[in-house]
């Protein structure tokens, strides 16, 4: 369905520009935005080449195995249900660790926010580190809210299962 969408948006814009006699002008823009879009691109190759780099070095120096070892209370609260040896498995249908898995994925507690803070800097942004509270409470935020629905949908389902 998006391709449509965006199908459409192309073509009214390109008929609008051709009605008004302005088609110089969106030549212009989808030139400069082509341009921007691969400056952007390149700058941002960069913030994940280094950040690709320091977990690297923390995963071969073990910093992240410590990290795992220090979260794994709270890890073992989250997902009850989970092997402890680490296997996969298969499922026909997502068990309550894959929802959370897939909750906590998508929300994502941000804590440096690299990404948002180059597209800041390369937009000229003097002070980039000043979303960093409001990223934190954001993030926080939408986690505590993922985390809560999906207790309360698997506690709604369960309670659903006992009663058939």
């Amino acid at each position: 369905m998006l391709p449509y969408i965006w199908g459409f948006m192309i073509i009214a814009s390109v008929l609008y520009s051709m009605i008004n006699g302005t088609q110089e002008q969106l030549n212009s823009a989808i030139l400069t935005s082509a341009s921007d879009a691969i400056e952007l691109t390149v700058s941002m190759c960069g913030t994940v080449c280094l950040w690709s780099g320091i977990m690297e070095i923390a995963d071969k120096s073990g910093i992240t195995n410590a990290i795992s070892k220090l979260l794994s209370p709270l890890t073992g609260k989250l997902f009850p249900d989970l092997d402890k040896s680490g296997k996969s498995f298969r499922a026909d249908q997502a068990d309550r660790n894959m929802i959370m898995f897939v909750i906590l994925n998508t929300t994502s507690v941000q804590l440096i926010p690299t990404m948002i803070m180059s597209i800041l800097q390369s937009a000229g942004n003097n002070n980039p580190s000043q979303i960093i509270p409001f990223t934190w409470a954001a993030s926080v935020s939408g986690l505590i809210c993922g985390v809560i629905s999906v207790k309360i949908f698997t506690k709604r389902e369960a309670k659903k299962c006992t009663h058939q």
